[in-house]
């Protein structure tokens, strides 16, 4: 699950958010909090078993249940989407004059 997040940074001072990104793992669960400009954050979500069900309330409490501190009441969410990580794997990175590498290697 990924979201933009509008919130001042003074707010998130108080419980600890100094730094640029902050990674939080538990039993299974990631919660990462990126800093990507003045008062936007990026918050991406994710853990087994999640769906395109996950709604925003569902995020409040994960943050509530992965971070040391509760999140800002000033925060205003957009662009909430939801993302699966696929893996796979090609027989060979090379066929003739064609090599598969770098950002050509994953896929949308």
């Amino acid at each position: 699950f990924l979201v933009d997040m509008e919130c001042d940074p003074e707010a998130m001072r108080p419980g600890g958010f100094v730094r640029e990104a902050h990674l939080m793992l538990s039993n299974g669960a990631i919660l990462l909090v990126v800093h990507l400009q003045e008062k936007l954050w990026r918050v991406i979500y994710c853990t087994a078993g999640l769906d395109e069900s996950m709604t925003l309330d569902d995020l409040r409490a994960a943050w509530q249940e992965l971070m040391p501190m509760p999140m800002p009441e000033s925060a205003k969410f957009h662009h909430p989407s939801h993302f699966t990580v696929s893996c796979r794997i090609v027989d060979r990175y090379r066929q003739g004059r064609g090599l598969l590498a770098g950002d050509a290697a994953h896929c949308h």
